[in-house]
Protein backbone atom coordinates (compact mmCIF):
# COMPACT_ATOMS: atom_id res chain seq x y z
CA UNK A 1 0.00 0.00 0.00
CA UNK A 2 2.82 2.32 0.49
CA UNK A 3 3.43 2.40 -3.23
CA UNK A 4 -0.19 3.31 -3.87
CA UNK A 5 0.05 6.08 -1.29
CA UNK A 6 3.27 7.33 -2.84
CA UNK A 7 1.61 7.48 -6.27
CA UNK A 8 -1.38 9.37 -4.86
CA UNK A 9 0.92 11.79 -3.09
CA UNK A 10 2.97 12.36 -6.29
CA UNK A 11 -0.22 12.85 -8.28
CA UNK A 12 -1.52 15.36 -5.70
CA UNK A 13 1.81 17.23 -5.85
CA UNK A 14 1.66 17.43 -9.66
CA UNK A 15 -1.94 18.68 -9.48
CA UNK A 16 -0.99 21.32 -6.90
CA UNK A 17 1.96 22.39 -9.09
CA UNK A 18 -0.39 22.70 -12.11
CA UNK A 19 -2.83 24.81 -10.05
CA UNK A 20 -0.01 27.12 -8.89
CA UNK A 21 1.30 27.40 -12.47
CA UNK A 22 -2.20 28.20 -13.81
CA UNK A 23 -2.68 30.87 -11.11
CA UNK A 24 0.75 32.35 -11.97
CA UNK A 25 -0.10 32.48 -15.70
CA UNK A 26 -3.47 34.08 -14.98
CA UNK A 27 -1.86 36.79 -12.84
CA UNK A 28 0.88 37.36 -15.44
CA UNK A 29 -1.64 37.69 -18.27
CA UNK A 30 -3.69 40.11 -16.13
CA UNK A 31 -0.62 42.27 -15.59
CA UNK A 32 0.44 42.19 -19.23
CA UNK A 33 -2.99 42.74 -20.75
CA UNK A 34 -4.46 45.26 -18.34
CA UNK A 35 -2.02 46.87 -15.93
CA UNK A 36 0.92 47.53 -18.27
CA UNK A 37 -1.09 49.40 -20.95
CA UNK A 38 -2.71 51.50 -18.22
CA UNK A 39 0.66 52.25 -16.64
CA UNK A 40 2.34 53.22 -19.92
CA UNK A 41 -0.57 54.98 -21.63
CA UNK A 42 0.04 58.43 -23.11
CA UNK A 43 -3.00 60.08 -21.61
CA UNK A 44 -2.21 63.61 -20.53
CA UNK A 45 -2.67 64.52 -16.92
CA UNK A 46 -5.10 67.35 -16.32
CA UNK A 47 -3.33 70.63 -15.71
CA UNK A 48 -4.20 72.92 -12.86
CA UNK A 49 -4.56 75.97 -15.13
CA UNK A 50 -6.55 75.92 -18.34
CA UNK A 51 -4.58 76.55 -21.51
CA UNK A 52 -5.99 78.92 -24.13
CA UNK A 53 -7.25 77.43 -27.37
CA UNK A 54 -4.86 77.97 -30.28
CA UNK A 55 -5.92 80.71 -32.64
CA UNK A 56 -6.93 79.48 -36.08
CA UNK A 57 -4.29 79.94 -38.72
CA UNK A 58 -5.22 82.30 -41.52
CA UNK A 59 -6.31 80.61 -44.71
CA UNK A 60 -3.96 81.00 -47.66
CA UNK A 61 -4.80 83.77 -50.06
CA UNK A 62 -6.43 82.33 -53.19
CA UNK A 63 -4.82 83.22 -56.49
CA UNK A 64 -6.44 86.10 -58.38
CA UNK A 65 -9.41 85.27 -60.64
CA UNK A 66 -10.20 82.11 -58.64
CA UNK A 67 -13.89 81.91 -57.80
CA UNK A 68 -14.79 79.53 -54.99
CA UNK A 69 -18.30 78.08 -54.79
CA UNK A 70 -20.01 75.24 -53.11
CA UNK A 71 -22.51 75.01 -55.96
CA UNK A 72 -23.96 77.18 -58.68
CA UNK A 73 -27.47 76.30 -59.75
CA UNK A 74 -30.54 77.89 -61.26
CA UNK A 75 -31.19 79.27 -57.77
CA UNK A 76 -28.00 81.35 -58.20
CA UNK A 77 -29.06 82.64 -61.64
CA UNK A 78 -28.07 79.93 -64.12
CA UNK A 79 -30.68 79.44 -66.85
CA UNK A 80 -30.48 75.67 -66.26
CA UNK A 81 -28.86 73.28 -63.78
CA UNK A 82 -27.35 71.27 -66.64
CA UNK A 83 -24.00 72.79 -67.63
CA UNK A 84 -22.04 71.63 -70.69
CA UNK A 85 -18.97 73.89 -70.54
CA UNK A 86 -17.31 76.56 -68.39
CA UNK A 87 -14.81 79.17 -69.61
CA UNK A 88 -13.12 82.18 -68.07
CA UNK A 89 -12.11 85.28 -70.01
CA UNK A 90 -9.02 87.33 -69.28
CA UNK A 91 -10.70 89.74 -66.84
CA UNK A 92 -12.03 86.94 -64.63
CA UNK A 93 -15.56 86.75 -66.03
CA UNK A 94 -16.76 83.14 -65.92
CA UNK A 95 -19.15 81.88 -68.61
CA UNK A 96 -21.46 78.85 -68.35
CA UNK A 97 -22.87 76.90 -71.29
CA UNK A 98 -26.19 75.45 -70.13
CA UNK A 99 -29.30 73.81 -71.55
CA UNK A 100 -31.13 77.10 -70.94
CA UNK A 101 -28.55 79.29 -72.70
CA UNK A 102 -25.42 81.27 -71.86
CA UNK A 103 -24.78 82.65 -68.36
CA UNK A 104 -22.20 85.19 -67.19
CA UNK A 105 -20.70 85.38 -63.68
CA UNK A 106 -18.79 88.61 -62.91
CA UNK A 107 -17.63 87.76 -59.39
CA UNK A 108 -20.79 89.00 -57.70
CA UNK A 109 -23.82 87.81 -59.63
CA UNK A 110 -24.85 85.38 -62.32
CA UNK A 111 -26.87 86.66 -65.30
CA UNK A 112 -28.51 84.78 -68.15
CA UNK A 113 -27.48 86.29 -71.51
CA UNK A 114 -30.12 87.11 -74.11
CA UNK A 115 -28.23 89.44 -76.43
CA UNK A 116 -28.67 90.24 -80.09
CA UNK A 117 -26.42 88.03 -82.19
CA UNK A 118 -26.44 85.15 -79.71
CA UNK A 119 -28.14 82.07 -81.20
CA UNK A 120 -31.04 80.78 -79.11
CA UNK A 121 -31.20 77.31 -77.59
CA UNK A 122 -28.83 75.14 -75.66
CA UNK A 123 -25.22 76.29 -75.40
CA UNK A 124 -22.94 73.29 -75.80
CA UNK A 125 -19.39 74.60 -76.24
CA UNK A 126 -17.28 77.56 -75.11
CA UNK A 127 -13.74 78.60 -76.03
CA UNK A 128 -11.84 81.72 -74.97
CA UNK A 129 -9.05 83.44 -76.87
CA UNK A 130 -6.05 85.39 -75.63
CA UNK A 131 -7.67 88.53 -77.10
CA UNK A 132 -10.57 88.13 -74.64
CA UNK A 133 -13.03 86.88 -77.25
CA UNK A 134 -15.44 84.08 -76.39
CA UNK A 135 -16.61 81.58 -79.01
CA UNK A 136 -19.98 79.95 -78.36
CA UNK A 137 -21.38 76.74 -79.87
CA UNK A 138 -25.16 76.23 -79.67
CA UNK A 139 -28.00 74.11 -81.04
CA UNK A 140 -28.52 76.82 -83.66
CA UNK A 141 -24.99 77.62 -84.78
CA UNK A 142 -21.91 79.41 -83.48
CA UNK A 143 -21.18 82.97 -82.44
CA UNK A 144 -18.23 85.05 -81.26
CA UNK A 145 -18.48 87.58 -78.45
CA UNK A 146 -15.87 90.35 -78.39
CA UNK A 147 -16.04 93.68 -76.54
CA UNK A 148 -19.57 92.85 -75.36
CA UNK A 149 -20.94 92.31 -78.89
CA UNK A 150 -22.11 88.97 -80.29
CA UNK A 151 -21.46 88.14 -83.95
CA UNK A 152 -23.12 85.09 -85.48
CA UNK A 153 -21.11 82.78 -87.72
CA UNK A 154 -23.71 82.63 -90.53
CA UNK A 155 -22.32 79.46 -92.16
CA UNK A 156 -23.22 77.50 -89.01
CA UNK A 157 -26.83 78.73 -88.72
CA UNK A 158 -29.24 75.96 -87.77
CA UNK A 159 -26.43 73.47 -86.99
CA UNK A 160 -25.57 71.99 -83.61
CA UNK A 161 -22.01 73.15 -82.85
CA UNK A 162 -20.79 71.00 -79.98
CA UNK A 163 -16.98 71.33 -80.12
CA UNK A 164 -14.69 74.34 -80.49
CA UNK A 165 -10.87 74.40 -80.37
CA UNK A 166 -8.48 77.29 -80.88
CA UNK A 167 -5.22 76.27 -82.58
CA UNK A 168 -4.00 79.89 -82.71
CA UNK A 169 -5.06 83.42 -81.86
CA UNK A 170 -8.12 84.73 -83.75
CA UNK A 171 -8.83 81.30 -85.21
CA UNK A 172 -11.08 78.45 -84.07
CA UNK A 173 -12.17 75.15 -85.52
CA UNK A 174 -15.78 74.27 -84.77
CA UNK A 175 -17.40 70.86 -85.25
CA UNK A 176 -21.07 69.95 -85.52
CA UNK A 177 -22.86 66.85 -84.30
CA UNK A 178 -23.33 65.81 -87.96
CA UNK A 179 -19.55 65.80 -88.51
CA UNK A 180 -19.12 69.08 -90.37
CA UNK A 181 -16.01 71.08 -89.48
CA UNK A 182 -15.65 74.86 -89.83
CA UNK A 183 -12.37 76.78 -89.80
CA UNK A 184 -13.21 80.27 -88.52
CA UNK A 185 -10.61 83.06 -88.72
CA UNK A 186 -10.96 86.64 -87.58
CA UNK A 187 -9.49 89.25 -89.91
CA UNK A 188 -10.55 92.74 -90.90
CA UNK A 189 -13.33 90.94 -92.75
CA UNK A 190 -14.21 87.71 -90.98
CA UNK A 191 -13.88 84.55 -93.02
CA UNK A 192 -15.26 81.06 -92.53
CA UNK A 193 -14.48 78.06 -94.62
CA UNK A 194 -15.93 74.58 -94.47
CA UNK A 195 -13.34 71.83 -94.32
Amino acid sequence: MSQANARKAAKAQRQALRNVLALFLFCLSFIVLWLLPVAFSQTPTPSATPTPAPSPSPSPTPPPNLHQWGAVTSFHGLPSDRTHAIAQTEFGVTWFATDGGLARYDGRRTNAMNAEGLPTGRVLALKTEESGALWIGTDNGAARMFNGKFNVVPETAGMTVNTIISPQSDRVIAATDSGQIFDCQVKQTASVSRI
